[in-house]
This record gives C-alpha cells, sequence and structure tokens, in this order.
C-alpha cells in the first residue's frame, strides 16, 4: 500500500503552532513586565522602616585578668546591752530593716528608777550641807575681818588672830568638802539617768537584723548581745591582689566585675592595705561600688570577679552587640547610610561590656542599625526613630 503525503498542509500546520508559540512569549513577558511595575510602584509607596540605631565609637580598652573578690559590710556586728537587767520586751525580729535611732530592745527599769529617785535626793543633801559650809565659812571669814581690823590697838590680842585664823582654815576645807560631796552627787545622778537611758537599747546605725540573742524575761549581764546587724547600704569590695600588681594601682581608679550570675557593675579603687600577706603574697586592696551599681542585689560575702588591668590602655573601635547579626556563622551588620540599610560582612574580637572590638568591616562613625535589623533588606529604606 502506497502513502502519500501533503506537504502543503504540513507547512500549514508547522506556522500555526509557530504563532501560537509566539503569542504565548509575549503574553508571559507582558505579565512579567506587569508584575515588575507593580512591585516597583509598591516599593515606592511603602514608607521607611522605623529602626534604632547606634555609632560604632573608638573607647580604651586595657588587658584584664580575672581577681576574686568579696563583698564587705563596712557595719557589721554586735549591739551589746551596757547594763546588767532583766529583759522587758524584744522590739525586733531576724530580717527586721531598721533606721539609725530604732528601738531594738528594752530592759527593766523599775529598780532604776528608784534608784534615780535616791541619787536625787542624796544631790539635794549635798547641796543642803554645802549651803551650810557656805555659811559657817561667811561666818569665820567675817570673824577674822574684825580681829584684823584691831591689829595694832591695845584690844588686838595674839591667840584671837591666831584662833581666828584656824577657824577660818576649818571652814574653807568644810566647804571644799562640801562642794566635793555636791559634785560626787551630781554625778551619781548623771549615772543613773544614763543607766535608765541604757535601757531602751537603740540600733547604732541603719541596717537589717540578721539574728537574735534574747529572749524576754532572760536576765543580760554588761556586754551581752542583744542582737547582729548589718548594713548592707555600706557595702564594699575586697580583693586579694598580688602585690606586684597591687602597687601599681592608682586610687580612684576604675574596675570593672560581675557577680555571679553575670551582672556587671562597676567599682572605684578605695585603698590598698600596705600589707602583705605572706603566705599568698597579696595585698588587700578595697573598692567602693559607683551609685548605680548599688542598685543592684549585692549581699555580704558574696563572691564578685573584678577584671584588674595588667597592660597599658589602647583605644579600639567597637559596636554594639544588638547591631550584629549572624546568619550560617557570618556576622554582618547594617549600616545606615542615606537613608538605606547597607549590609556589611564585619569580624569581631573582645568583648567590651555591652559592645564588641571591630577588626574589620566598619570604622568610627558609621551608624549601626541594632533594632529592626532582622527583617531588613539590603538597599531598603530606612528611618531613625532614636
Amino acid at each position: 500500500m502506497t502513502h502519500s503525503y501533503d506537504f502543503n498542509k504540513l507547512e500549514q500546520h508547522k506556522s500555526c503552532q509557530i504563532l501560537k508559540l509566539d503569542h504565548n512569549f509575549v503574553i508571559f513577558l507582558a505579565l512579567i513586565a506587569f508584575t515588575f511595575v507593580n512591585i516597583k510602584t509598591s516599593r515606592a509607596d511603602t514608607p521607611p522602616s522605623p529602626v534604632f540605631t547606634d555609632k560604632v565609637i573608638l573607647e580604651p580598652m586595657s588587658q584584664t585578668m580575672p581577681i576574686l573578690g568579696r563583698v564587705v559590710p563596712n557595719q557589721s556586728g554586735i549591739v551589746a546591752t551596757r547594763i546588767a537587767e532583766r529583759i522587758e520586751k524584744l522590739e525586733v525580729r531576724i530580717g527586721d530593716r531598721v533606721k539609725k535611732g530604732a528601738v531594738l530592745a528594752r530592759l527593766s527599769s523599775d529598780q532604776l528608777q528608784q534608784s534615780l529617785l535616791l541619787k536625787r535626793a542624796e544631790l539635794s543633801r549635798a547641796k543642803a550641807i554645802g549651803d551650810k559650809s557656805i555659811a559657817a565659812f561667811k561666818k569665820k571669814e567675817q570673824a577674822r575681818k574684825r580681829i584684823l581690823a584691831l591689829r595694832g590697838s591695845a584690844a588686838f590680842r595674839q591667840d584671837r588672830d591666831q584662833n581666828s585664823r584656824r577657824d577660818l582654815e576649818m571652814a574653807t576645807g568644810s566647804l571644799k568638802e562640801a562642794e566635793a560631796e555636791v559634785a560626787r552627787a551630781e554625778a551619781a545622778l548623771n549615772m543613773a539617768q544614763q543607766f535608765l537611758k541604757d535601757t531602751v537599747i537603740k540600733a547604732p546605725y541603719s541596717g537589717i537584723i540578721i539574728s537574735t540573742h534574747i529572749v524576754p524575761g532572760s536576765y543580760t549581764r554588761t556586754g551581752d548581745p542583744i542582737v547582729t546587724m548589718l548594713n548592707d547600704d555600706d557595702l564594699e569590695i575586697e580583693a586579694d591582689i598580688p602585690t606586684i600588681r597591687a602597687l601599681k594601682l592608682i586610687p580612684k581608679m576604675q574596675i570593672q566585675g560581675k557577680l555571679q550570675n553575670e551582672v556587671p557593675f562597676k567599682a572605684f579603687l578605695r585603698t590598698v592595705i600596705p600589707q602583705e600577706n605572706m603566705q599568698t603574697r597579696t595585698l588587700a586592696a578595697r573598692f567602693t561600688l559607683d551609685t548605680n551599681s548599688k542598685k543592684i542585689q549585692i549581699v555580704g560575702n558574696q563572691s564578685v570577679t573584678l577584671d584588674m588591668p595588667i597592660g597599658a590602655s589602647t583605644r579600639i573601635t567597637t559596636v554594639h552587640k544588638d547591631a550584629i547579626l549572624i546568619n550560617k556563622g557570618k556576622k554582618h551588620v547594617y549600616v545606615l547610610k542615606d537613608n538605606k540599610a547597607i549590609k556589611k560582612a564585619i569580624k569581631i574580637g573582645r568583648s567590651v561590656g555591652e559592645r564588641f572590638e571591630v577588626i574589620e568591616g566598619l570604622i568610627p562613625g558609621d551608624i549601626t542599625i541594632t533594632r529592626g535589623n532582622e527583617r531588613l533588606r539590603p538597599g531598603e529604606t530606612v528611618k531613625s526613630v532614636n
């Protein structure tokens, strides 16, 4: 069987297929162009993204070594009684915070009140004896003056002159004795008043009660402990520093430190105790906390770590930690330039507080984006709101 082909129909079919493909391709290109125009228009209409920024800066940094320290109070210890008496009432409990002058305990005062009345009576009696001695002295003094007035006359007698002299001397002695007795009675009265005042035991400084040593009804002797107090508002840092390092420290120099929970703080060198520990070859140094560091939770005997400088200070370029983004192990930041977010790869080094040393990629003065940078695209229009 013989087949015949119509080559004209075949050519027409191919031409139709080509025209159909050209038509579809043109439609595809038109859709791409339309989409591009819409995207460009929508981007042009989108307002700038709000971001927070921070400047890349130069700051001093020195080599440091960690030194263990401890928090020590300047005021802490036992509050004792000054008199021997029965405990009437304990006004505080463990954990109470008290102000300076607050009442801690009260001792029995009935016997001391009676003793005070007795001392007042003794003082009154001594003053009466003193007044009597003054009168006797004045009487002897007048008699002596009359006898001396007769000197050179026939009525003057030598024996009367000598007797009056001796009488005046005795009156003078009695007067001095009476004055001494008055002074003794006044001192005894003052002591009785002080004893009565000491029955009310007050806080010598502001602080917190960390232990009590008495119960109502018990008897205390002079010097017995009443409570133990700690002034947690007046704390310092004490650290044992190698002598070779401690001798190079400068008073009032600033030291960075951190607590056991990694909370940072700042302190200033107050003094270095000039007495070496023969076993550790160290000197004890005291540091005072700055005003802001006093607001964090620091307690007595707490362990801290101090970064002690061991080399000359240098200036390094640093960037805020919030500006750094990490993608697949690579670090980069967005820099604000002409209201555009420019992506830059960087290399960082040591940490400096809340910042990092910049080894490569940034220079001082660059404005980095610290908040809102996670959602940015390179070249996106942004606006700093800080």
